[in-house]
């Protein structure tokens, strides 16, 4: 071979140079030849537990079911904040109080169902009770009553609907005060009291007309008698009241409002427990019901998607476990698994796009840092590992020490960034040369 040839010419020369100092006169202070081969460096191969794995890099992003967002039901305005961005909260816990019109005619709608329904109640048990007793001549007489009590129902009704457009001037005339509400606001509350107070005289005079009546009918004792139709008519006027209630009840549970309570304004609260990560509410704030005023993230499981080559798709699967690490981090390692492989490719890079979720019970890991991920791809093992300085060319290498070095094919396995697997061709121990291994190829 080549390299042979050329060390012994080097051998060679190295004995014609020794003889010809042997013969010739000594001086004194002549230096000794370097050696050609002093710059050769060897490490011996190792043996180690390797591994076959796959490493993979991505961002850390946020798991989309531990994010919650919270807005307003309704339009309206904010007029208190209790939380703000960087806080840690509660799943139900009061984030901001919201005031809206929107709020205030829902409940009173409730109030209006709540009285009818009370009324459709008595007027059925007086029918019943009525046709029960079988008095013919108690006909006009129950019709005046019944007159008597719608008319004291609404009555009823239009002072429960003069309190609550009371209160909400109130209401508007504070705000307005505190420079919160406009002045349209107030004079919309101020008409509506207004208007209000007229339906109270109104109801006020058609209590009068039904007294009026009944003493009337009482007077002249007319007959009549409650018949089976009036009976179903008062059932069904029952049916529809509780409808109504029902369906006045089911818009305040959407409005996330409390069909018991009489509490004014309505509390926005969280919808998870985590991290309030941003806040977009401000006292005062007038908002729509289409806008979000806090995000909240859950941090304790994140995201990671990694790319996958279509050539080691078939050695990963689902629920694989998972080794990460973040290079803000060193150190310190994450567990967790693949919980998504997708049905097909990336093109053109013919890649996966697989998810891998993290658990972060420390809270450690932050959404957007860099991660690089390890999937053990095949058990562990002992292997005879080289640096990668010993190889030359695809498989061949130097073993010896001293002046006796011989090339070798190997064969080779796994390869990392500081050392290589040895399948075939060299023991445990045996050195290898990592430097100047070309001063041996130049002298063969």
């Amino acid at each position: 071979m080549l390299f042979v040839s050329r060390l012994a010419r080097a051998a060679a020369l190295l004995g014609l140079a020794c003889l010809c100092a042997a013969c010739a006169p000594a001086r004194p202070n002549a230096a000794p030849p370097p050696p050609l081969l002093e710059e050769i460096r060897t490490s011996p191969a190792v043996l180690r537990s390797v591994q076959d794995e796959l490493i993979a890099a991505g961002n850390i992003s946020a798991d989309p079911a531990r994010q919650g967002q919270v807005g307003a039901p309704a339009a309206g305005r904010l007029t208190e904040i209790l939380v703000h961005a960087g806080q840690q909260v509660q799943a139900g816990q009061p984030l901001a109080r919201l005031n809206s019109p929107d709020l205030t005619r829902a409940r009173a709608a409730h109030q209006d169902a709540l009285l009818r329904l009370q009324l459709a109640q008595r007027t059925l048990e007086q029918r019943r009770q009525l046709y029960r007793l079988g008095d013919t001549a108690l006909r006009p007489v129950e019709e005046a009553r019944n007159e008597l009590s719608s008319a004291t129902s609404e009555l009823e009704i239009s002072h429960s609907h003069q309190q609550l457009t009371r209160k909400k001037l109130e209401r508007a005339r504070d705000l307005y005060g505190h420079g919160i509400a406009s002045q349209q606001e107030l004079e919309e509350a101020e008409a509506a009291y207004e208007q209000s107070q007229s339906r109270v005289r109104q109801s006020q005079r058609q209590l009068e007309v039904a007294r009026q009546h009944r003493r009337r009918e009482e007077r002249l004792a007319a007959s009549g008698s409650l018949s089976a139709p009036r009976i179903l008519e008062a059932e069904n006027e029952l049916a529809l009241a509780r409808e109504e209630v029902a369906h006045s009840a089911e818009i305040l549970h959407d409005l996330g409002l409390d069909p018991d309570s009489q509490q004014d304004g309505l509390w926005l609260k969280a919808s998870r427990a985590g991290t309030v990560v941003s806040s977009q509410a401000s006292l005062g704030q007038a908002v729509t019901a289409d806008q979000a005023l806090f995000e909240i993230l859950d941090p304790g499981r994140l995201w990671l998607w990694i790319y996958v080559h279509e050539q080691d798709q078939a050695r990963v699967r689902l629920g694989q476990t998972v080794q990460v690490e973040v290079e803000a981090l060193p150190g310190h390692r994450f567990t967790g698994h693949l919980s998504y492989l997708p049905p097909q490719v990336e093109l053109p890079s013919r890649a996966l796009r697989c998810r891998v979720v993290v658990d972060n019970p420390e809270l450690l890991l932050k959404v957007g840092m860099a991660a690089r991920v390890r999937l053990a791809l095949s058990a562990p093992h002992q292997a005879v590992t080289i640096p990668p300085a010993a190889l030359l060319g695809e498989n061949r290498i130097f073993v010896g020490n001293g002046d006796k070095y011989e090339a070798r094919q190997v064969i080779l396995g796994l390869r990392r960034q500081d050392w290589i697997e040895v399948k075939q061709g060299l023991q445990p121990g045996e050195a290898v040369v990592t430097a100047g291994a070309d001063l041996l190829g130049e002298s063969r």
